[in-house]
């Protein structure tokens, strides 16, 4: 996958070598088969790396409340402008988000459905 994206070899380099390599490769993949550019697939990968070194991975489930914490820690090593810390942190978490789901990795809180019990004694 990131042969297909890029041609640098320290680039090649650097994603193949930072963390989560297998995973990001994953959700990239799946981006791919999804048919985003590959210009926006460019721009995912590093926010990518961003979310391997930030996010607590070497937890087996991640609940969206980290996410947000680990967006906001994040906020505060980079310097730019506050439009771009509020759109940067917005792709973060959108991603971060969508990559342990997809993962399965993603602790999401149960939705009880009104009137389930009757539901499924009908169905």
């Amino acid at each position: 996958m990131f042969d297909q994206l890029f041609s640098q070899p320290s680039t090649l380099a650097r994603h193949r070598h930072s963390p989560y390599a297998v995973e990001r490769r994953r959700y990239l993949s799946h981006l791919m088969e999804e048919g985003h550019s590959r210009s926006n697939l460019l721009d995912i990968a590093a926010v990518l790396i961003s979310l391997a070194r930030h996010l607590p991975l070497h937890q087996p489930t991640i609940c969206h409340a980290e996410i947000e914490a680990s967006a906001e820690a994040w906020t505060k090593t980079i310097h730019r402008s506050a439009k771009c810390l509020i759109v940067g942190k917005r792709q973060f978490i959108f991603h971060a988000t969508n990559w342990m789901r997809l993962l399965g990795r993603l602790r999401e809180p149960r939705v009880m459905q009104p009137f389930a019990a009757e539901m499924d004694d009908f169905l």
